[in-house]
């Protein structure tokens, strides 16, 4: 079994020595290890298709080891499949390596580098050179090389302040003792905003004629609505408002005010003898 970083090294590692039965079956059997959830887990991390993997986990499954050895099979069985593009084309990881010369950005002293080309691209240049590649062949010479799909990660920006945790623990002190008092605790954030006017929306319906709309531009938009959610911890309920005005500090204030004049105050008796703040003293806070 292992992490998904495991399987991603075996998979780069033996994926180039493997036709693509070979690799189905691999892949299945990394699946089956795995469990609940090891197709989707697999598929995204090998690209092999969740069907694929399925009929390599049946096919395993009904070998029950009285087929060993049929994962490699004799250079004459029909199961054995088609030679690889780059054997019947030896220069074929050459044309390569001589374009990505070319197309490789980063830092040239350590590994953090990139092709800057898609797939497409460079099977249609190396087409163009007179060698036949399809995407996955230049993705399987690329993995050769030490390459790999690999998504954006963030990096820590700086050293954490040394209170950061204490201030943490401090909010959870006092939201415990908040819920324990019957006292609100909320949580509160802006969500999307949304320019209101005749814009495309997603989905279709059936019409005899399409609806003209206008360009997505904001100067286009006769307001721009602007969600407020408010979070109930204690109740498990969200209670959303909805303004046209710019998302200030102001704003914030007027929806937890409707918030607690509409529902805070019917739930938590206890708090409305809690201090009143002022809109203004609510507004320098924000």
């Amino acid at each position: 079994m292992g992490t998904a970083s495991e399987i991603l090294t075996r998979w780069q590692l033996l994926s180039p020595y493997l036709n693509q039965r070979q690799r189905t079956l691999w892949a299945a059997a990394e699946a089956e290890a795995i469990g609940c959830g090891g197709i989707v887990l697999v598929s995204r991390l090998t690209g092999i298709s969740n069907s694929a993997l399925s009929g390599g986990m049946l096919k395993l499954k009904s070998t029950k080891g009285s087929m060993a050895g049929t994962l490699v099979p004799s250079a004459g069985s029909p199961l054995a499949g088609r030679k690889l593009t780059e054997v019947n084309d030896p220069q074929l990881e050459q044309s390569l390596q001589n374009m990505l010369s070319e197309e490789v950005a980063g830092d040239p002293m350590g590994r953090q580098k990139w092709i800057r080309s898609s797939l497409r691209n460079l099977s249609k240049r190396l087409d163009e050179q007179g060698h036949k590649a399809c995407t996955h062949t230049v993705a399987r010479i690329l993995r050769k090389m030490g390459y790999s799909l690999q998504a954006i990660k963030k990096k820590q920006a700086g050293a954490q302040h040394p209170d950061r945790d204490e201030q943490f623990r401090y909010i959870a002190a006092l939201k415990a003792q908040y819920l324990r008092d019957a006292l609100p605790v909320i949580s509160i954030d802006t969500k999307k905003k949304e320019l209101i006017g005749n814009y495309r929306r997603e989905g279709k319906t059936w019409r005899r004629e399409s609806i003209e709309t206008g360009s997505h531009f904001a100067s286009y938009a006769k307001c721009v609505a602007v969600p407020f959610g408010i979070y109930d911890i204690a109740q498990n309920a969200g209670y959303v408002t909805v303004g046209i005005s710019n998302n200030t500090s102001e704003f914030a204030v007027r929806c937890l005010e409707t918030w607690w004049r509409l529902h805070g105050r019917l739930v938590y008796p206890a708090g409305r003898s809690t201090p009143h703040f002022c809109r203004r003293r609510w507004c320098e806070r924000i």
